[in-house]
């Protein structure tokens, strides 16, 4: 028999988010601005867990667009926190949001 579930034990809700696409943009080291849609491992009241094909930089601001090709989109600044590069070359991202309140 098990205790609480793991989404009971949670400090924050998640949305329903995970495996979507969402966009995100950066500027990288040479000053340009790089979009890449992305997928969504997870959503939280803190921030959003990505996977990219290529590492961002700790501490780099980070605009994230939550359902971009539809008119009424949401887009969010977010700081990199976390960047891990997994088994299979991926690297998963964990992003904080900026000032939401």
């Amino acid at each position: 028999m098990h205790g609480q579930g793991e989404s009971d034990r949670r400090k924050s809700a998640r949305l329903d988010m995970e495996q979507q696409l969402v966009q995100i943009s950066w500027i990288n080291g040479n000053g340009a601005t790089i979009t890449r849609d992305v997928k969504c491992v997870d959503v939280s009241q803190g921030g959003v867990q990505v996977e990219l094909d290529c590492a961002i930089d700790i501490g780099k601001l980070v605009v994230i667009v939550f359902h971009p090709h539809k008119s009424h989109f949401k887009s969010y600044e977010t700081e990199v926190l976390r960047c891990t590069q997994q088994q299979h070359g991926w690297f998963n991202l964990g992003l904080k949001f900026i000032d939401m309140q």
